[in-house]
């Protein structure tokens, strides 16, 4: 009498291995989408934050088309009336903001001696962003002073 051995495909081992592996594939693609979504939002902030410090020194230190200083520090009221009667995208320009979806809002604030009231407001109000950068500067304007508030913010 022949008796022919046959392997059994079907085992629970098998089973068992593919439930494993699956599960590692899956935990894998989860980790790798949240890794590039976390360096993809890193960048992002970073990318604000440098601009950020780029127009803060732009508005308070510097003396080019964009500054609001008529020395490093000191504030010229003819300077900042001119930057508010700009057009909000010649503004942005003269920022540095080329991209789409970039905003901004300054706001310039006077101490009364016990806190801050609020002096003059240029550019865009914010909208509910996932990326916002705040940056605060001090400045002098006719012997007082200004906290400069600039908020930069992306849409896209």
């Amino acid at each position: 009498m022949n008796k022919v051995n046959r392997a059994q495909f079907f085992s629970i081992d098998l089973l068992f291995a593919s439930l494993i592996f699956l599960t590692i594939i899956i935990s894998t693609a989860f980790l790798w989408e949240y890794v590039v979504e976390k360096n993809y939002l890193s960048d992002k902030e970073m990318d604000l934050t440098i601009l950020a410090r780029d127009i803060s020194s732009k508005l308070l230190i510097s003396n080019d088309d964009a500054s609001l200083v008529i020395e490093p520090w000191v504030l010229d009221q003819q300077k900042i009336d001119n930057f508010y009667n700009l057009n909000y995208n010649v503004s942005k320009q003269k920022l540095g903001l080329l991209g789409p979806g970039y905003n901004y809002n300054i706001a310039i604030n006077r101490w009364t001696g016990s806190n801050y009231t609020h002096y003059y407001s240029l550019g865009s109000s914010r909208e509910d962003s996932e990326f916002i950068v705040v940056s605060e500067r001090f400045a002098v304007l006719n012997n007082e002073w200004m906290k400069v508030t600039l908020t930069l913010w992306n849409d896209e």
